[in-house]
């Protein structure tokens, strides 16, 4: 909190009398320091139920806002409960715990008023249902309460009376079959923490690959730890003996992590087969008892497997993630350094398209626009120095890709710095609210591009539309119709062409779409041999719905491409 409010991220902290200070202040700083509880990864979940249960007055706004966002209508106690218990630690002190379920329990009959009488009700229940789940999944305790002992201790909380039966019932078998916890000691960990407790490394039992005959323990405890990039591990049964050094494998080798004892080492030595049996495990814990199966990894590097076994199935499960998400990382990494290699030989690539390109497509564009290697650089990518040329003679403003031309012409644009007064000013403000009439309001990334007053897109876009008002408007083929009318998507197309293309060619593109393309400017045959492409696509692609379409009169120019008629 004390970084936050360094950076300005909440506000300085404030006078613990709190004198003079407005009150909605206060409540400001206490719901933002609540929803950064609630939603940033990587706290200390032992240190967030510690500030939970601290006194004073900020203090309990912070806590009675970190509990309003919990919405607990509905649902039964004991989900309730571990709900709100789960994202953090319930704190050792005895008045720290009781300020966080005075807390819950109010919360809990606001939202749930006919359950309870009072939120004392709540709260006493609350409490005895920690004590039940202390008491069912300790390992320290040797006589479980049962069912009846459980309902009689908890006669006449509801001021007086028997809270309902079947809720106590149902809360006791909850409890029982699955319990509250509110972290293990891993998840308690800040992401400081967690890098600490990887180097410090914990204690497993490794497996030998070799023969079960072949050695006289067929197993040893090593400590495993985390060193930068690396997996360390030393043997901690010849401690006595020679020092043994430690051996180092690096994080990568790790190919894939297998839960459970499912390989050939687990089953050679007769894991997998004890493991669900009363008998006594190889591996087994000073108890005698045979670990869960959660407690087994198994890493596999180059074709082998290091082969562990965790002291509790909760570290296993925490070791376990762990390596999976080393996987996972170096499966990324992998393929990111594969993109790059292919990358390489792909800018040679480029660098002969662009040649090609340029000495012998664009020159000669009427006879290699079809041409078979035509059609394979385009579908490689064209590139993006040649992007422009290419696309105008596709458009059709040019029978030769070659360089200046029209494009001299179109060069200067208007600008947003146009004469007070004049036509230019004109045409750039019309062109600003055309622009803005287009930018779809869903489309967010557009919106950032050409909506920010303050954007070289949105300047260039406008200075593309008001150039393209000025010098379209008196074309012949669009009479007295205003250019907005003829081609009203036109903003949107500027806004894509100038994604890829500098303004000059941006215009020329735009210009060369809207001079073609728009009602009146296109020629009947073109209007023909398009309405045969998209019915040979139609056939091609949707071959039903030809069909179908046929077979009820339709023709393609009834729906494709409307405004060509």
């Amino acid at each position: 909190l004390k970084f936050m409010r360094a950076r300005k991220l909440l506000e300085p902290e404030l006078a613990p009398s709190n004198e003079g200070v407005d009150p909605s202040l206060l409540e400001d700083d206490a719901r933002a320091i609540a929803t950064f509880l609630h939603h940033s990864k990587g706290l200390s979940k032992r240190v967030i139920g510690d500030f939970l249960g601290e006194p004073g007055e900020h203090a309990n706004q912070v806590r009675l806002f970190y509990t309003r966002a919990y919405d607990f209508e509905g649902m039964p106690f004991v989900d309730a409960l571990r709900a709100y218990l789960t994202p953090f630690r319930l704190p050792g002190e005895a008045q720290k715990i009781d300020r966080i379920m005075n807390c819950y329990s109010a919360r809990y009959h606001e939202a749930n008023p006919a359950v309870f009488s009072c939120e004392d009700t709540a709260y006493v229940l609350a409490f005895s249902l920690i004590m039940l789940n202390t008491d069912q999944h300790s390992t320290n305790v040797t006589r479980k309460m049962t069912e009846v002992e459980f309902i009689r201790n908890n006669r006449g909380i509801d001021r007086g009376q028997n809270v309902q039966e079947h809720i106590l019932s149902a809360a006791y078998h909850d409890i029982r079959r699955t319990e509250i916890k509110t972290t293990t000691e891993f998840d308690e960990l800040s992401q400081h923490e967690l890098i600490s407790w990887l180097a410090h490394g914990s204690v497993f039992i490794k497996f030998t690959h070799g023969r079960v005959g072949a050695f006289k323990t067929p197993h040893h405890e090593i400590k495993l730890w985390i060193s930068a990039d690396k997996l360390c591990y030393r043997n901690l049964s010849k401690r006595g003996k020679a020092a043994v050094p430690e051996k180092q494998l690096p994080l990568s080798f790790i190919t894939e992590v297998i839960v459970g004892a499912k390989s050939s080492v687990f089953r050679r030595h007769g894991v997998a087969r004890q493991s669900t049996q009363d008998s006594s495990s190889v591996a087994q814990g000073e108890t005698g008892e045979v670990p869960s199966d959660r407690a087994y990894i198994s890493l596999v590097m180059n074709q082998r497997t290091l082969d562990l076994q965790a002291g509790t199935p909760e570290l296993g499960d925490f070791w376990g993630r762990y390596f999976k998400q080393v996987v996972e990382r170096s499966r990324l990494e992998a393929t990111a350094r594969g993109l790059a290699l292919r990358a390489q030989p792909r800018e040679r690539l480029m660098e002969l398209a662009t040649k090609e390109w340029s000495t012998n497509i664009l020159p000669n564009w009427t006879e290699m626009r079809h041409a078979e290697q035509t059609r394979l650089l385009w579908w490689e990518g064209i590139p993006s120095s040649e992007r422009g040329r290419v696309w105008l003679c596709v458009l059709g403003e040019t029978e030769k890709g070659e360089k200046g031309g029209e494009l001299s012409a179109d060069a200067n644009l208007v600008g947003g710095r146009a004469k007070a007064g004049s036509k230019e000013e004109e045409a750039v403000r019309t062109a600003g609210e055309w622009l803005d009439e287009q930018l779809p309001s869903e489309h967010a990334e557009l919106s950032q591009l050409y909506a920010a007053a303050n954007s070289p897109f949105r300047s260039d876009a406008v200075s593309l539309l008001a150039s393209l008002q000025l010098q379209l408007q008196g074309l012949s083929q669009h009479g007295k119709v205003h250019i907005r009318e003829c081609a009203p998507t036109a903003p949107l197309i500027a806004g894509m062409l100038l994604i890829h293309l500098e303004p000059p060619l941006a215009y020329a593109a735009l210009k060369a779409l809207v001079k073609h393309h728009v009602p009146g400017a296109t020629d009947p045959e073109a209007v023909h041999w398009r309405n045969i492409g998209f019915t040979l696509v139609l056939e091609q692609e949707l071959p039903s719905l030809a069909q179908a379409l046929a077979s009820a009169g339709v023709t393609p120019l009834d729906y494709f491409l409307p405004w060509l008629h």
